[in-house]
């Protein structure tokens, strides 16, 4: 490995589903990616667990740029569970060895730096989970945080899902098509064969709801009403959720970048967007929605220029995106 002392930068995006680790030059290149697990501290087994994830994502990246930790000069860590002051003092004690720059923040703050071109503005991130964060020109920051019910998140759709099939099983609700593909998904006869795989005392099957987010948003593409319904609701409280974090940084009367990120927005029929946004424009006329071209890890490495003083030019963000790894490395199998 080479040892070129502190020319190079880490950001790390780390949610519930997987942690994703890019190592960029002062120019803007992407030299190395890695990826780990779970970085939640929140998440079972143990904050400890998300450590190891984030270490594992970090050190193949490192591997792949063929560069030691002394060359960085500034990391950034954008986490799912960065929630509370002593999870960020938790996570910097942990994490502070990397460089001899670091900041840790929530997720959601991440996704704003990556997608909006000034680095402030609203998220709305559906992945495995579903939150919005905030961030002001001036840099006040607010995210969701548990103040968030996960609305548009693949967990909540799923088990929005799951309730669907209940009820209509028991003829409390018409036919869905959601039926069908939730049972080939998990390769079960029947609803009732379902719930007891889901609730026996012994060998339960593992739910993973949040595996079903595309199963709802393949039934709602078909017209299916249930799925519909479902993705009417999520959407409609993340709506709410982005005008909130709006207003709690002030800039809910002028046009603000709205960054549209995480998994659930790559399902190829754009249904949640679509959805989200017209529930928006009955809220506000100020929603500006961006489609991030680039992971929120990448924002995390935006913010770790930052902290050496380096002004992120448009050039630099271009050169960010050409080197960007493929979209292979950050989908979920």
């Amino acid at each position: 490995m080479a040892d070129v002392p502190h020319n190079f930068f880490l950001g790390v995006d780390g949610g519930n589903s997987k942690t994703i680790a890019l190592i960029a030059d002062a120019d803007g290149r992407v030299v190395g990616a890695g990826r780990g697990g779970c970085a939640d501290i929140y998440a079972p087994p143990s904050p400890d667990a998300a450590i190891t994830s984030i270490a594992m994502a970090v050190g193949e990246a490192l591997r792949l740029a063929n560069l030691q930790p002394s060359a960085l000069a500034a990391a950034a860590f954008s986490l799912a569970g960065a929630d509370w002051p002593e999870d960020v003092q938790f996570l910097e004690n942990a994490l502070r060895h990397y460089a001899p720059k670091t900041a840790v923040f929530n997720d959601a703050i991440g996704a704003i730096i990556a997608g909006a071109p000034e680095g402030w503005g609203v998220s709305c991130v559906c992945g495995t989970g579903g939150t919005s964060g905030a961030r002001s020109p001036n840099g006040n920051t607010w995210h969701g945080g548990f103040f968030h019910d996960s609305s548009c998140g693949g967990d909540n759709l799923g088990r929005a899902a799951l309730a669907a099939i209940k009820q209509s099983d028991l003829q409390l609700a018409p036919p869905t098509l959601l039926t069908r593909l939730i049972l080939e998904h998990y390769r079960v006869p029947s609803v009732e064969a379902l719930i007891h795989a889901h609730t026996r005392r012994e060998n339960r099957l593992p739910r993973n709801a949040a595996s079903l987010a595309r199963l709802v948003l393949d039934a709602a593409a078909q017209s299916d009403a249930a799925a519909r319904q479902i993705l009417d609701t999520q959407a409609f409280s993340a709506a709410k959720y982005v005008i909130l974090a709006a207003k709690q940084v002030g800039i809910l009367d002028q046009p603000f970048p709205l960054v549209l990120a995480g998994g659930v927005f790559r399902h190829p029929s754009h249904l949640l967007e679509t959805t989200l946004l017209q529930h928006l424009r009955t809220l506000t006329p100020n929603a500006c929605p961006i489609r991030a071209q680039i992971e929120p890890a990448a924002g995390a490495l935006l913010a770790a220029m930052q902290l050496t003083g380096q002004t992120i030019t448009p050039d630099l963000r271009n050169r960010l995106e050409e080197t960007h790894p493929p979209p292979s490395l950050f989908t979920t199998s």
